[in-house]
């Protein structure tokens, strides 16, 4: 048994797993401001961002937690996420849930059509979850990750913006990347507090 202060791994995944939705909220907030939405869109939008990955619950921890590169298989459950965290969300009739039900389930969509669950792109995926994404994105990049270390800030809007292989710039919703590099800087200083 460990001691007293240290976190089981399921634990520390978890920890992981709500700083992750926490910090998409709080950058999707900043983000939505930048692009104009008044402040009761701007708080739904931030509420709706914190359940984006709800449906990761059904994710086996080890997937999430491997140090290498995922198998096929596992590519294919995990991607799955999006969908059961729509499931859930949709149960619920209060307008966040239902729209943090949406954002669920397309967050992974990209406006150059590369995106899953069902490759939706441009205008087919609702401006909310165009904000979350790239929002999503970007914590993912800065984030230490199980394969490899967070990048810095500047790499980081560096791959954003010239992409790396995995990620592209033709992946945003260009109104929305421009709106994100006008605000890099706040959101590096959320990033860095959240």
């Amino acid at each position: 048994m460990g001691k007293p202060h240290e976190l089981s791994t399921q634990d520390a995944y978890r920890l992981t797993i709500e700083k992750h939705q926490s910090r998409v909220g709080a950058l999707s907030r900043v983000l939505a401001l930048q692009m104009g939405f008044g402040d009761h869109e701007v708080s739904l939008i931030a509420d709706a961002a914190v359940l984006h990955d709800i449906g990761k619950v059904f994710v086996p921890t080890t997937y999430m937690q491997k140090p290498g590169p995922l198998s096929e298989r596992e590519k294919e459950v995990v991607r799955q996420h999006p969908i059961w965290g729509y499931t859930i969300l949709s149960q619920c009739s209060n307008t966040t849930q239902h729209l943090a039900a949406i954002v669920a389930l397309q967050h992974h969509e990209n406006w150059d059509g590369s995106g899953y669950p069902y490759g939706l792109s441009g205008a087919q995926i609702s401006q909310e979850a165009r904000i979350v994404s790239i929002c999503d994105v970007y914590d993912a990049l800065r984030d230490d990750r199980p394969y490899r270390a967070g990048m810095t800030h500047k790499h980081a809007l560096e791959v954003i913006t010239q992409g790396d292989g995995r990620t592209k710039p033709s992946m945003f919703d260009p109104a929305v990347h421009e709106a994100f590099l006008a605000c890099s800087s706040e959101l590096s200083r959320v990033f860095a507090t959240s």
